[in-house]
């Protein structure tokens, strides 16, 4: 429940701009709420067991991974492609563009401090700014959100991280990455919805299609990711 709360929060903040949890615009909120956590306690729903930490020597692994990734993407038609590639796991040596996109979607719920994957198929390139933080000589990467939708103004988001430009002692860039993984995605938008979806489906492999080939598209312009 209280992750529902939270995603309900956050959409009508970033749609409508109204906190609808405020409690001196909703009085009577934190009174419901009460309500519903007394409901809660007494089917027995009112405990969770959540997931344990991921273990620090697995996180390097997986930022080693990533840094990994982003020099094959870069070393595409290149004399050096073929040792880099060598070094991922046989099994994705030919799709290894959908392990690309997941390392993406595992920045932004690290990053950008999101639950799970609440609204993540509706991103947009648009929604992702980079700034120069002058005074700390910092960049980084964050998520805004359209004023209105009949103006071009855009405000950052609220409760939201940042992807930072910082490198980890395996050579990891979150920033760097995702950049890369911008770079490589469509530019035309979905016929249907008009918009530059952030996570499209990546294309199989076929006759049509080699993800060696640096010159060929990894996304499908017109289909999202199956999020």
């Amino acid at each position: 429940m209280a992750g529902y709360k939270s995603g309900i929060k956050m959409e009508i903040i970033e749609r409508h701009q109204l906190d609808i949890f405020d409690t001196c615009v909703f009085p009577s909120h934190d009174k419901l709420w009460r309500s519903v956590d007394k409901m809660l306690v007494k089917v027995g729903r009112s405990t969770t067991t959540h997931h344990e930490e991921v273990r620090p020597e697995t996180m390097m692994k997986i930022y080693e991974l990533l840094a990994l990734l982003v020099k094959v993407v870069k070393a595409r038609g290149t004399d050096g492609y073929d040792a880099l590639l060598a070094k991922l796991p046989v099994e994705v040596h030919c799709s290894y563009h959908n392990l690309f996109q997941w390392g993406a979607m595992f920045i932004l719920n690290m990053f950008e401090v999101r639950r799970g994957e609440e609204g993540m198929a509706f991103l947009e390139i648009a929604h992702f700014h980079e700034f120069t933080d002058e005074v700390w000589d910092f960049k980084y990467i964050r998520k805004m959100c359209q004023r209105r939708k009949t103006t071009t103004s855009w405000a950052p988001t609220l409760c939201h991280g940042v992807i930072p430009d910082m490198e980890f002692p395996s050579g990891f860039n979150p920033l760097e990455y995702f950049k890369t993984y911008l770079s490589l995605l469509p530019t035309e938008p979905h016929k249907a919805h008009h918009k530059i979806f952030l996570f499209p489906m990546g294309r199989q492999l076929s006759k049509k299609f080699n993800v060696h080939d640096p010159e060929q598209p990894w996304y499908e312009q017109n289909k999202k990711s199956k999020i």
